[in-house]
């Protein structure tokens, strides 16, 4: 089996970096940068269809059945290539996962993108506006801004620009990926307050073989606070 771990979004690979040093698999375990994130190279005109086709081509380029597991974003990435991938995924694993957003939830983040492309908005302050909503208030936040910092640092600012303008691409209905067969879990905090709940057990309504697992949690990054239960959502 091989696993493959796709992030969010604006993040990279390093999102899966402490989770992935403490925990063992059967199996090939890759950490996937989409285009235009982490060690890939620039593509200034990805757009999640690009995102799409690109994980499409890595896990067909395997040589046999693949685990999926793609955090927030990169759950929705995830369900959007299962139709086109068919067999070759053997499970699907989605952490804090969403369908679909409604119309203008993302519109805030266009200024925002424009001050990070002007240079008026720093690294560390990125930090500062991500971490209310991503970071679990039970966990140790000086390790938890240090994996976010250390995943923005990770890009240039006009990639992180161009991933926060990204996300409206997501927003409405028509944007929901089909309904898929492939056995799935989903993994979500109850409080998560970058993807509410709700947005999780929609996903899940897509999936005709899926268990949901909730966590007695607010953090965005399940895998960062509950790597065991992650796991075992993975293997079992």
């Amino acid at each position: 089996m091989h696993y493959v771990f796709i992030h969010g979004e604006p993040s990279n690979s390093l999102a899966f970096a402490s989770f992935l040093a403490s925990s063992s698999f059967d199996g090939p375990v890759y950490a996937f940068d989409a285009p235009d994130h982490g060690l890939a190279a620039d593509d200034p005109e990805l757009d999640l269809a690009g995102w799409v086709r690109a994980l499409e081509r890595f896990v067909v380029a395997l040589d046999g059945p693949a685990t999926l597991v793609g955090h927030s974003l990169g759950a929705w990435t995830v369900a959007r290539a299962l139709p086109a991938l068919g067999a070759r995924v053997a499970k699907a694993v989605f952490l804090s996962g969403l369908p679909c957003v409604p119309f203008d939830t993302f519109a805030p983040y266009g200024e925002l993108a424009d001050a990070v492309e002007a240079g008026a908005v720093t690294l560390p302050a990125l930090v500062d506006i991500a971490a209310p909503g991503w970071l679990s208030t039970k966990s140790d936040p000086a390790a938890s801004r240090a994996r976010i910092l250390a995943m923005f640092e990770r890009e240039s600012m006009p990639r992180i620009a161009r991933a926060l303008r990204r996300l409206r691409q997501i927003e409405g209905d028509a944007n929901t990926p089909a309904r898929f067969d492939t056995p799935s879990v989903l993994v979500h905090a109850r409080g998560d307050r970058a993807v509410p709940l709700a947005l999780g057990h929609a996903l899940a309504a897509l999936a005709a073989n899926a268990r949901f697992v909730e966590i007695d949690d607010d953090g965005h990054f399940v895998h960062w606070d509950h790597p065991a239960i992650v796991r075992d959502a993975i293997v079992g």
